[in-house]
């Protein structure tokens, strides 16, 4: 029954929670949709935490992606045994990076008073959350190798089933702890993307690109 709930319950509520706040945040709430950036109350670790963070994180997420999109080609790559090594070295190498720049900015934002003045519950939870999932995916991948290769078979059906409302548990009810902890931390932080600051990934600025040339004049008679 706890499985049932974990691996096919949380997930749909998960998106559902995700989807309906979203809309209701993009309608009634669209100005606070944004990082809020602190730059300008200290930059110096700001520098050193954001860019490997997001080089890190960015990395992993399409590499997710590219699985669960193309699992036939990606699974006849992954028979290719350097292929495979570079592929999994690569993910330690992103986790180790957006694990660094995480930690940056978490000291960051504990230590200084004036990030810590503009600094919410929610945003400590959100920081929590994400630096467990990524140490436990990390920890995954080293005490169970070669996951590029044996995940086609296994996470990507469970997903597919999940998204095509044909869920279907057994595929990683089997799996060991960390790999289950792994995968209800990422529904618990689809769930919060509304009520984060997390939200701004979805706020991309697709009409600056469309609207039309702006001509700005200066109106200053003392130039």
């Amino acid at each position: 029954m706890l499985d049932a709930f974990l691996f096919v319950g949380l997930p749909y509520l998960a998106i559902m929670i995700c989807v309906a706040g979203c809309i209701w945040r993009s309608r009634y709430d669209r100005f606070s949709m944004s990082a809020r950036s602190s730059q300008f109350l200290e930059d110096g670790k700001l520098l050193f935490g954001s860019l490997p963070w997001h080089v890190g994180i960015i990395v992993i997420l399409l590499g997710h992606l590219v699985v669960a999109a193309v699992p036939r080609i990606w699974s006849s790559l992954m028979t290719i045994p350097l292929v495979l090594f570079a592929v999994e070295a690569l993910g330690v190498a992103c986790s180790l990076l957006a694990i660094v720049g995480l930690s940056t900015l978490i000291v960051r934002r504990i230590t200084n008073a004036r990030v810590q003045a503009v600094t919410t519950s929610m945003d400590l939870v959100v920081v929590v959350l994400l630096m467990a999932q990524i140490v436990v995916g990390l920890m995954s991948s080293i005490s169970f190798r070669y996951g590029a290769a044996w995940s086609t078979g296994t996470v990507v059906p469970y997903f597919w089933g999940l998204f095509t409302l044909h869920p279907d548990m057994t595929y990683v009810t089997g799996f060991p702890m960390l790999f289950k902890l792994h995968i209800i931390g990422a529904w618990l932080l689809i769930a919060l993307v509304p009520f984060t600051r997390l939200m701004h990934v979805l706020a991309v600025p697709l009409g600056y690109i469309f609207r039309a040339p702006q001509l700005v004049l200066w109106n200053n008679p003392r130039r």
